[in-house]
């Protein structure tokens, strides 16, 4: 693959040139039901009994949730980690906890509130590439580069 988009996180090999283009904050997605209307309602409690429902770990959405946890020394740990984050929000959606999302207005769902996550950082994503862009990839990129500014409200 010569030219992509992923999330920035951690050190690139050797080679591999990137852009940043949008940062997307994180959010929890709760039952309407459930008496939280506030992240740090949940973070206040002695004990969390909430299960928590997440993409796989290794993502860095999860990962840096957990590390802003440890910060505020708050031990919460994924109870089930599914695929995707399309798939965390639906089983919320279904009861079975709370979910780590990312916080874009298409997140919520029927039956489900947005707890923004303050504090948190907001995962950063981009373009990653090898060698000098070909003019497809480089008309893709202004192209990538303009959403991302309109994402972002710029």
């Amino acid at each position: 693959i010569d030219f992509g988009l992923a999330s920035l996180f951690g050190k690139r090999p050797e080679g591999i040139r990137q852009r940043e283009l949008v940062h997307i904050p994180m959010a929890l997605l709760v039952s309407g039901r459930c008496g939280f209307t506030t992240a740090e309602n949940i973070w206040q409690r002695d004990r969390i009994d909430m299960p928590l429902i997440t993409p796989p770990a290794e993502e860095p959405v999860c990962r840096l949730f957990q590390q802003e946890l440890r910060r505020r020394k708050v031990d919460w740990y994924p109870s089930l980690e599914l695929c995707s984050v399309e798939l965390v929000g639906r089983y919320v959606a279904e009861g079975y906890g709370a979910g780590l999302i990312f916080d874009v207005p298409a997140a919520c769902l029927p039956g489900t509130r947005v707890l923004p996550l303050t504090g948190f950082p907001a995962v950063s994503f981009g373009a990653l590439w090898t060698g000098n862009l070909s003019p497809v990839a480089a008309a893709f990129l202004a192209e990538a580069e303009t959403v991302a500014r309109r994402i972002a409200g710029l």
